[in-house]
């Protein structure tokens, strides 16, 4: 304990945590209310927490070199691992600031109730790569005077990172950081462990070049953790440059739903329910003035996750990333009513005729200014503001025609109320 407080990570714990909480909240909270996502977005807070760790073990091991005590400490075998001491003790302090911004989180997530269980696997190879750029900066810490080594860590591993993050590099230093939700998608496995591999051995050769510049009591033991390691990235590398692969896949396993409300139904995947209830009211206020002229409602709609498909009586939800964690809005809400059933027709190489979108489009309308959501005066410049001015009474045929067209898949039947272009 004594090595890590008079650690310069222990001493920088400040700019740490500052930067820890930066990566984490600089874009927002769209995380927020999904599990996986969530642990994920924490991870990417290594792309910063990283390169600091690696500037303060680069200070401490390089300001090391330059004192009396190591003189003295290299002729006696418990000196040869005083550098190695050093970096760990920065990796410890890098590790607890993540583990502090992981916690955060997981926390947040737990006061807003989110569906399902975090999946902690790769919290791990956050943790490794934490270590492994502590090891990275001591390695500088070797070559250059402390005023030099500790800004040119930052800036090696930094750059590591973001060029790990455009695809030019293997991603040894990119662990997490996702921009959008992890629905319906889950990590490599294969490549996770490659790259915890590579980390690993790469920390291996590091500690081997460490102990050989402390000390010459065990030169042979240094030499082969140098070689193995070095030995060993070198292949993990080679692997990952030849076989290139996405560090998140679609996943088979079964997804969960959660559903509520009446005619429609609204059913959103457990790791994404938060909004559920408000969303499922939305919907129901939405379709009121339809059920009040007898439009045969859908059942339910379902919210649509990558690489699955929907069952064709279901009306699809196509929810942004960041819309999960906001009130539901009128428009959207209208749009995803105009659309009651997953038609083939919707996802086949040949796309519906205009008509169908210019229908839901004026659908949609019909649906914000009956339920108040807009004024008629929001729709003057429309191609239907007059059709939209009339009676229900007058608008109740093409409405319950064009939504059952909607909802048997009959697309091509679709088509606007006479005197609308």
């Amino acid at each position: 304990m004594t090595l890590v407080r008079r650690s310069a990570a222990f001493a920088a714990v400040p700019v740490l945590v500052v930067a820890e909480l930066y990566a984490i909240f600089y874009r927002g909270t769209p995380w927020w209310g999904e599990w996986n996502w969530s642990v994920d977005w924490a991870n990417g807070a290594t792309i910063l927490l990283g390169p600091l760790v690696a500037g303060c073990a680069a200070l401490d091991v390089s300001t090391w070199r330059s004192s009396r005590v190591r003189g003295l400490l290299r002729s006696v075998p418990r000196g040869a691992l005083s550098s190695v001491l050093l970096t760990a003790a920065n990796a410890a302090v890098g590790c607890a600031v993540q583990l502090g911004g992981l916690a955060i989180v997981l926390a947040m997530n737990l006061v807003v109730g989110a569906g399902g269980l975090p999946d902690l696997r790769t919290v791990p190879l956050a943790l490794l790569m934490v270590l492994a750029s502590a090891s990275v900066g001591a390695g500088v810490g070797l070559a250059l005077p402390a005023l030099f080594a500790a800004p040119t860590s930052v800036v090696v591993v930094f750059a590591g990172t973001y060029l790990a993050s455009g695809g030019t590099v293997p991603p040894y230093l990119r662990v997490g950081g996702s921009t959008g939700s992890l629905l319906g998608l889950t990590w490599n496995p294969v490549l996770a462990l490659v790259v915890a591999a590579g980390l690993a051995l790469a920390v291996v050769a590091a500690a081997g070049a460490l102990v050989l510049s402390d000390s010459p009591v065990r030169p042979r033991a240094a030499r082969l953790l140098l070689t193995l390691g070095a030995t060993g990235f070198a292949a993990t590398y080679v692997v990952l440059s030849l076989a290139p692969s996405d560090r998140l896949e679609r996943t088979s396993a079964a997804i969960s739903y959660e559903c509520r409300g009446e005619r429609p139904r609204v059913c959103l995947a457990e790791q994404t329910s938060r909004r559920l209830e408000p969303l499922a009211q939305a919907m129901h206020d939405a379709a009121g003035p339809l059920r009040r002229i007898g439009v045969p409602l859908a059942d339910r709609y379902q919210q649509v996750v990558p690489g699955r498909a929907l069952p064709r009586d279901a009306g699809p939800l196509f929810i942004e990333s960041d819309a999960l964690n906001r009130s539901p809005s009128p428009a959207p809400v209208a749009a995803y009513l105009t659309t009651p059933a997953s038609c083939p027709q919707y996802t086949g190489s040949t796309p519906p005729p205009q008509a169908l979108f210019d229908a839901q489009r004026l659908l949609k309308q019909w649906i914000l200014l009956r339920t108040g959501a807009e004024p008629l005066a929001a729709f003057a410049a429309e191609p239907g503001h007059g059709w939209l001015s009339q009676a229900t009474d007058a608008q109740a045929d093409w409405i319950r025609r064009t939504y059952g067209q909607l909802l048997s898949c009959d697309v091509d039947a679709v088509a606007l109320p006479p005197g609308v272009e």
